[in-house]
């Protein structure tokens, strides 16, 4: 689903100026302060509400919220960097012929 959602954004006509390496990072970004109100007890609702219709935001904050909370701020930040890393993949990996 990610795959195709991104690929989606970026052949969109709205980012067709801008380039995988403008918006893999920012995508990244994203996906790091969704799992952080994930991980800080946010309720995925409240992320909904903001995502409205955005399909890409839908789709990284429900991926965020599968994953598992955890207490050990080692293990937030493996997690962080695992899912950012996992995003930023994912939209290397769409736009790449």
């Amino acid at each position: 689903m990610k795959h195709f959602l991104i690929a989606a954004l970026l052949t969109s006509p709205v980012y067709a100026e801008d380039t995988a390496a403008e918006l893999c990072p920012m995508l990244g970004e994203l996906a790091v302060k969704t799992l952080e109100l994930r991980q800080s007890g946010v309720p995925l609702s409240k992320l909904m509400e903001v995502a409205e219709d955005n399909a890409l935001l839908v789709a990284i904050s429900i991926d965020a919220y599968k994953l598992p909370m955890f207490s050990s701020p080692v293990f937030i930040q493996e997690q962080k960097n695992e899912f950012r890393n996992a995003i930023e993949l994912a939209c290397y990996t769409a736009e790449a012929p």
